[in-house]
């Protein structure tokens, strides 16, 4: 029956395929001979996700189960059936003993590896989860939907960072590049893009706002980047040392590529972003003091139509 799913366990030179005659098999990726067949699942195997070094298979099906397998022998060690509807991918974080699984009940769950216990639950896709890539090093996970987003979360708690929205159809791929910051996207539009992922800026300072109305108030940060900032996605947060302030709402305003606030240092031009909260607070007079402030912001390339 179809294939539908395959991964590579390079360093010891096996294969992993899942089907639609509901199996996983590993193979010898010298001459692809058949090692183990693994019949637990009673649905397509939709996704798998290989841990060679800790000896583990991972698969995940459309009987709406993720299931953990011994890569030696195929035996399963545990099934979690914590999603409600089919199992679209499935990802491993090997070095930090975590597994990521994405669902067509529109999210996404990470799981500790050990026992498969949910560690957290993200539900910002309004469609179905096609695909996961997971960023070890750097403590990302990357999330590709039914209707055409790609997002970053944190590892640590699934809050998205960033959404892209530049593909007009479903996201049935993602791959990162961690070390060189890149996640490359391929979509049922016929395209593959890659894009840009830019770390999170953090600095700390105090809001200078005495000349405009004392509700808003406007805090000016500086990025130093080397890419164009005019197709830039986005978001601001602000922590205040000062409860009596809370935050209403929040714009992003970034100067354009050819705009006045270029300078160049050390050969990379320095842009500003313009960060304005719109404050409420018991004491006008006051200028709330920010203990941390961070820009979170992607650029988006294309690579081919």
């Amino acid at each position: 029956s179809d294939s539908v799913a395959v991964a590579v366990d390079e360093e010891n030179g096996y294969i992993y395929s899942g089907s639609r005659d509901n199996t996983v098999k590993k193979s010898y990726a010298s001459n692809g001979s058949v090692i183990w067949t693994m019949n637990e699942h009673t649905d397509h195997v939709r996704s798998i996700a290989v841990d060679g070094s800790n000896g583990f298979v991972y698969s995940g099906s459309y009987d709406d189960k993720v299931k953990k397998s011994y890569a030696s022998n195929g035996s399963v060690i545990w099934t979690v059936n914590k999603h409600s509807s089919v199992l679209q991918s499935v990802a491993v974080d090997g070095s930090n003993g975590f597994v990521y699984s994405g669902s067509s009940d529109n999210t996404m769950k990470k799981s500790y590896a050990s026992n498969g216990s949910v560690i957290w639950t993200m539900s910002d896709h309004p469609n179905s989860v096609y695909s996961i890539a997971v960023d070890e090093s750097n403590g990302f996970v990357y999330s590709g939907g039914y209707d055409g987003p790609v997002k970053k979360s944190y590892a640590s708690n699934g809050s998205v960072i960033w959404t892209m929205n530049e593909h007009t159809d479903h996201v049935n791929s993602i791959a990162v590049d961690g070390s060189n910051g890149f996640v490359y996207s391929g979509g049922s539009d016929n395209s593959l893009k890659k894009t840009e992922t830019i770390d999170t800026y953090s600095s700390s300072g105090n809001f200078t706002s005495q000349s405009v109305d004392p509700e808003e108030v406007v805090y000016w940060d500086n990025l130093t980047v080397e890419t164009d900032l005019q197709n830039q996605d986005v978001n601001a947060t602000v922590e205040f040392s000062n409860d009596d302030f809370s935050t209403v709402s929040e714009t992003v305003d970034l100067q354009l590529q050819d705009g006045e606030n270029i300078e160049d240092l050390g050969g990379k031009e320095y842009r500003y972003a313009r960060v304005k909260f719109n404050l409420s607070t018991s004491d006008e007079t006051v200028t709330p003091e920010v203990i941390d402030a961070e820009l979170d912001y992607s650029t988006e390339v294309e690579v081919s139509n």
